[in-house]
């Protein structure tokens, strides 16, 4: 794997162990830097090598308002995005065809057979916040049913070399994960709650004006980005 594709995936996978509340037992690795071994990113976890496959789906993606606009894949909307300051379209908002989408991206990577793993494991990441990937990868979950993934993945999950298999939307309208184990599965879906403000925004927008009349709106304002700056960061695995 090219060091740049590591460099990209390792942070999705980061992502996922922090969603599942998993403390690696070191700091993520490429375990191609000596030939391919069929994942792309090892993780030390309880003392087994896990090793994580990662790949993102390909729902393409239209053109606002042209009547009849083809859709177009990840790729096209990859070269709008270098060839383009600015850009929009419209996310693939058809649920079946989402399934379908999602099933194409799996079935390559379930046939193939890895080995020298203590366990090996799927992340399906979706919602991809890269310039480029954000509107053909991006999937609304709520709409999405574990049991239309099950009839469209489900024969090939049960016979390819995965242990886990996760679909993760990294941007979405909610904070969900879908999960897939074996022997069999099925998919199920868990949802986070969102946690609730520290500050309502009547509470937060007086203290804005007081911050305006006493002359400090700049110096409150940077504060107020910094803290929210800081939480974004801040890992949320327990005991870290």
């Amino acid at each position: 794997m090219p060091k740049d594709q590591f460099a990209h995936e390792e942070p999705l996978v980061a992502r996922l162990l922090d969603r599942l509340r998993i403390k690696p037992d070191a700091p993520l690795t490429n375990p191609n830097l000596d030939g391919e071994s069929g994942a792309d990113v090892l993780a030390i976890v309880c003392g087994k090598r896990i090793g994580i496959q990662v790949t993102q789906i390909d729902n393409g993606y239209s053109l606002p308002g042209v009547t009849g606009a083809p859709i177009t894949g990840r790729g096209a909307e990859k070269r709008l995005a270098r060839e383009c300051h600015t850009y929009a379209g419209f996310a693939e908002n058809d649920s079946a065809k989402v399934v379908a989408n999602i099933a194409a991206a799996i079935r390559p990577k379930a046939l193939h057979r890895v080995t020298g793993f203590d366990g090996l494991w799927l992340l399906v990441a979706v919602g991809v916040p890269e310039i480029g990937s954000v509107i053909s990868t991006f999937v609304l979950s709520a709409h999405l049913s574990p049991a239309h993934l099950d009839a469209a993945t489900g024969p090939d999950l049960v016979q390819s070399s995965y242990d886990r298999v996760f679909l993760l939307p990294v941007l979405g309208a909610e904070r969900a994960l879908f999960q897939w184990a074996k022997p069999s599965g099925p998919w199920h879906v868990e949802v986070e709650p969102e946690a609730a403000p520290s500050l309502s925004f009547d509470e937060l927008m007086a203290r804005a004006h007081e911050a305006a009349r006493s002359g400090d709106l700049d110096a409150w304002t940077d504060r107020e980005v910094q803290k929210v700056l800081a939480e974004m960061r801040a890992p949320t695995i327990e005991g870290t």
